[in-house]
């Protein structure tokens, strides 16, 4: 599959969880939370758009997770029912400040794409590449957090699973 630029990309996983004897409930509760589900979701993008010619970064190269041949340096943000954080990992958690400014620096410089997946209607997952230069019009927070609401509406993305 070919990643393209404002393509809303759905991904239906029902009836295609398993974990031991964990029932399905348990399990879509657990993925709706964007730190138990971004490993795996990770997993399934790189093979999913395989044949386009992704690769992961290295764990050193700060502020992307993905090197594509077309779209160049992508970062993967996941939208959940907490809302989106677009700011780079290391800038976020207790004790640490984005610095809006540089962040928008690199970006810009860089040229970086944010894949922005979504969780809070797991099982079904959507997925949208956007630029970093959209991204920062569209949610000028000085913080980097957005909404969920806010998100869905200005990123165009369904409200509730398909």
């Amino acid at each position: 599959m070919n990643l393209e630029l404002n393509r809303i990309y759905t991904f239906d996983f029902r009836r295609q969880l398993r974990f031991g004897s964990l029932p399905e409930a348990t399990l879509i509760s657990v993925f709706k939370d964007g730190r138990a589900s971004s490993a795996l979701l990770t997993a399934f993008f790189l093979q999913e758009f395989e044949e386009d010619g992704w690769c992961e970064a290295k764990r050193d190269q700060k502020g992307f997770d993905f090197r594509h041949p077309k779209h160049g340096l992508i970062e993967k943000k996941q939208l959940t029912d907490k809302g989106l954080c677009f700011a780079q990992s290391g800038d976020t958690g207790k004790g640490r400040k984005v610095d809006r400014p540089v962040l928008e620096e690199f970006i810009l410089s860089k040229d970086v794409k944010f894949l922005i997946v979504t969780t809070y209607n797991f099982p079904v997952v959507n997925a949208v590449l956007r630029t970093g230069r959209d991204i920062l019009q569209l949610f000028p927070q000085k913080t980097c957090k957005v909404g969920l609401k806010q998100a869905i509406d200005k990123l165009n993305l369904p409200a509730n699973a398909g």
